[in-house]
């Protein structure tokens, strides 16, 4: 670790845990570093930030010791006025960790180049404002910012326009295009559109931008949630994965012959990697009839209905609807990206027309998996599944608010 004695202020090195969250050290700019460790259980724990003490990686038995992580240089942006870099957390013998969401995606994006294709992402990232309140989270309408479905809506969209400007300098100061924004269907619900690009900036772009907006709203007062589905009679937020091929080698978009063959691979692959687009409870909760969310495998030319939106304008590409905004986008490309590779191998075959629609279900198809396990590893396919199951059980241990309400007089 050496010092720069030109540099002044503070440089921030992130890693992204499994749920897709931003876990940081903060560090003085005049220090020059290659990498950095960070404690190893949280790729063990869940969104409470409990380790599930079971992964073989790290556990109680070993002690939850440091992992190394290398610092990503061409990942460099600003960030609350600092200087914000990625890095690839290694394992022990100097490699990139195999369980690494942004390690998993890179290793996916190298598997995709083998047939001299490239990804560009664009991604529709939905959420949800509410009031700070103190009180009881049963009570949801203590919390709506506004009481009636706004989609399109010209007064909605003005209201969030008076913030757009210093929401759009927020976004852009730290290296996120965006397109433009709507008032969404839900009552306080927001879709901002993040300008395509390459699938791994792109995806760390999402990561960010998920950030910097939660941050601009709680400066004012207001709760920003990436929630799948915070009110059932509500519309679900989704995470609208644009997707487009292109070759490697000339930049140009691939044959629609191309561009089928990679959906067809999705749609047969979808329930394998369920847990990837949908990682908890609550994300099932979406799929509901009536409310734009995909409740079976299917496609449709400019559908919204679908789970596969196919679309044709300047290029031949298609819209993957089924993520919530919940998801972890690193994950979803990966699924996206070995599913399009089954297609591209016509290896793949018709699958069910419906879903998993609940977290155990998905998570033990995904958990059986030959084809998940073929491309991230037995070991990586055992921890995911681990991290899944026990999402799965937490919330199953414990007594709902709605279950005293039906049970406590009536059983």
């Amino acid at each position: 670790m050496e010092k720069n004695e030109k540099n002044v202020g503070y440089k921030t090195l992130a890693i992204v845990d499994p749920f897709g969250r931003l876990k940081v050290k903060v560090i003085s700019n005049d220090l020059v570093v290659n990498s950095i460790k960070f404690c190893n259980y949280l790729y063990d724990t869940s969104y409470d930030m409990k380790p599930s003490g079971k992964s073989t990686y790290f556990n109680w038995d070993k002690g939850f010791g440091d992992i190394t992580a290398e610092v990503d240089s061409s990942s460099k942006r600003s960030l609350n006025s600092s200087e914000l870099m990625f890095c690839i957390p290694t394992n022990g013998q100097g490699d990139p960790l195999d369980i690494c969401p942004r390690n998993m995606l890179l290793a996916a994006i190298r598997k995709l180049s083998d047939y001299d294709l490239e990804l560009k992402v664009g991604v529709e990232l939905e959420f949800y404002l509410l009031k700070q309140q103190p009180s009881s989270h049963n009570d949801y309408s203590n919390y709506e910012v506004n009481d009636y479905d706004g989609d399109y809506d010209f007064q909605q969209t003005m209201k969030i326009g008076n913030d757009w400007p210093q929401l759009q300098d927020a976004l852009l100061s730290a290296g996120v295009e965006v397109e433009g924004y709507k008032s969404e269907c839900g009552r306080g619900q927001i879709e901002i559109n993040l300008r395509y690009g390459e699938a791994l900036h792109h995806a760390d772009n999402v990561i960010v931008a998920k950030h910097v907006i939660k941050d601009f709203y709680a400066e004012k007062g207001l709760i920003c949630t990436f929630m799948a589905k915070p009110n059932i009679n509500d519309a679900g937020s989704g995470l609208h994965t644009h997707i487009s091929l292109h070759s490697r080698l000339t930049s140009e978009p691939a044959p629609a012959t191309t561009v089928d063959r990679a959906i067809d691979g999705v749609i047969s692959r979808v329930k394998e990697w369920m847990p990837f687009y949908a990682p908890n409870i609550n994300s099932y909760k979406r799929f509901s009839e009536g409310y734009w969310a995909p409740t079976e495998v299917t496609k449709g030319s400019d559908d919204r209905t679908s789970m596969i939106r196919v679309i044709e304008d300047t290029t031949y590409r298609f819209e993957f609807r089924l993520p919530g905004a919940d998801a972890n986008i690193y994950l979803v490309l990966v699924g996206l990206i070995y599913s399009i590779c089954d297609g591209l191998d016509l290896t793949v075959e018709e699958g069910t027309k419906k879903i998993d629609r609940n977290l155990y279900a998905a998570s033990n198809t995904f958990g059986r998996s030959r084809t998940v396990a073929g491309y991230i590893g037995e070991a990586a396919q055992a921890h995911y599944l681990n991290l899944f199951i026990s999402e799965f059980e937490l919330a199953n241990n414990v007594v709902s608010s709605c279950e005293l309400e039906r049970y406590l007089k009536h059983a």
